[in-house]
């Protein structure tokens, strides 16, 4: 994988793929305990997190796609007649995005 600061191994870029797969899942682990004092600032902290990720992988459709799908999740997350499986749909896609990356 080629980004903005060089190139990345593909061993590299699979072991941090990992690392994005944690910070998606987190999203629905917190939102499954209910009300989590620090629910939205860790979601829009992965929110930012993944928007540097387009800058450093050059303007990725995939990062563009990822952002979508998790904004998505957290407007489900805020709507008063918040829909679960909804949001638990867009997770299980975010991880989808992360996967094909």
């Amino acid at each position: 994988m080629t980004g903005r600061y060089g190139t990345f191994s593909d061993e590299q870029f699979e072991a941090f793929k990992k690392r994005l797969h944690s910070k998606v899942h987190w999203l629905l682990l917190y939102k499954e305990k209910g009300k989590c004092d620090f629910y939205d600032k860790y979601f829009t902290g992965v929110m930012r997190y993944f928007n540097s990720l387009n800058t450093v992988l050059g303007d990725s459709a995939d990062v563009l796609d990822l952002l979508v799908v998790l904004q998505s999740a957290f407007d489900e997350s805020h709507k008063k007649d918040f829909d679960f499986k909804a949001f638990k749909n867009d997770i299980f896609e975010a991880h989808n995005i992360i996967s094909r990356m």
